[in-house]
């Protein structure tokens, strides 16, 4: 007690009630708490925009906005979107409530728009899938993948439903961060996506070249990547060895993920399982193939990819990627091949 005394910046604690009479009690500084420490940006802007999506009324009234307030909203709600809480309960709000915004009018937060100074413009793609072709340039010195989108014209009621879908599934994109998930960069002005080059390729082209390589170690990244992205929420809807690339660090990255549900045949070139599917059909389970044998009512074209599909095609990717002859995997993988193009043949 005595070194408090001898100290001159000790304050002893008095209670209030030992105030003398008609002083005031100091006020005693609280705590902050992380929730108040995040959100004292929070404009009442924002509060009445969240308070939009908690209800059908409210909604409707953001599917009712001028084309110019509705990007302001979502230039303001990607503004608030903080890295340092990743996992709390306002931010995944927020995020959920841009993407619902971006898929309605089918647009991007300014952000998201990279300017149009690409090298490389003119060459030819490096990579061509159903329904797209990838070109390698350069932005800002960094060498990245530009992914454009095959786009048939005439129906421009597909169009706009695909870019609404597209503007959903991207703002998802950016925010994930993970070893295991190709990084996202942003999109041209035209909505071709742009994400980091892996110059290794995919991981069968880099299994190909490199046989010695752990593949348990490839195969491991990628489910991991692939529970990440379920943990979001997320689901991949066409994963097989061409989608999981292989970065610097000779670690498998997911790419692609969702792009296949929002791709309809019709308006994006033709899919590659030729049927009206939504993904590839060696890699898809069966009840997306014959829903009626496991007990999903309607056509096949309206049973949607899941969390559980991925995990089958995952199965069939790490059958690919293990089996070191394609002939033996083109043969063992020919069964869901027979299901998609005759849906009274049975497994066997």
């Amino acid at each position: 007690m005595a070194q408090a005394r001898d100290d001159p910046t000790h304050r002893p604690q008095i209670d209030d009630d030992e105030l003398p009479a008609g002083v005031t009690p100091p006020q005693r500084e609280q705590p902050q708490s992380d929730h108040k420490k995040f959100d004292t940006g929070r404009s009442p802007e924002m509060d009445h925009v969240l308070s939009l999506f908690k209800d059908k009324s409210g909604f409707k009234q953001l599917t009712n906005l001028e084309p110019d307030q509705a990007q302001a909203y979502a230039d303001m709600l990607d503004a608030y979107l903080d890295e340092r809480e990743p996992h709390s309960k306002t931010r995944k709000q927020r995020l959920k409530c841009l993407q619902r915004l971006c898929g309605t009018y089918g647009i991007l937060p300014s952000s998201f728009i990279l300017p149009d100074t690409f090298d490389g413009y003119g060459s030819m793609p490096f990579a061509t899938g159903g329904y797209s072709h990838v070109y390698r340039m350069t932005f800002q010195g960094r060498p990245v993948a530009v992914k454009h989108l095959v786009v048939n014209t005439g129906e421009e009621e597909r169009l706009r439903k695909m870019r609404r879908l597209l503007a959903r599934e991207v703002v998802g994109w950016k925010w994930l961060r993970h070893e295991n998930i190709l990084p996202f960069i942003g999109v041209t002005p035209e909505l071709a996506i742009v994400s980091d080059l892996m110059e290794h390729g995919n991981i069968m082209e880099f299994t190909k070249n490199h046989p010695r390589h752990n593949r348990l170690h490839l195969l491991m990244g990628a489910a991991t990547g692939l529970e990440y992205i379920h943990n979001h929420s997320i689901v991949h809807g066409d994963l097989k060895g061409l989608n999981i690339l292989v970065d610097s660090r000779h670690s498998a990255c997911l790419a692609d993920f969702g792009l296949a549900m929002i791709i309809d045949e019709s308006t994006i070139g033709t899919t590659a399982s030729g049927h009206g599917l939504r993904g590839t059909t060696r890699w898809m389970a069966p009840e997306l193939l014959i829903p009626e044998e496991y007990g999903f009512s309607g056509d096949c074209q309206r049973r949607l990819p899941s969390t559980s599909t991925d995990i089958y095609a995952l199965g069939m990717t790490i059958l690919e990627v293990c089996v070191s002859h394609r002939g033996a995997v083109e043969c063992w993988m020919s069964v869901t091949s027979l299901v998609g193009n005759n849906r009274n043949t049975a497994f066997q």
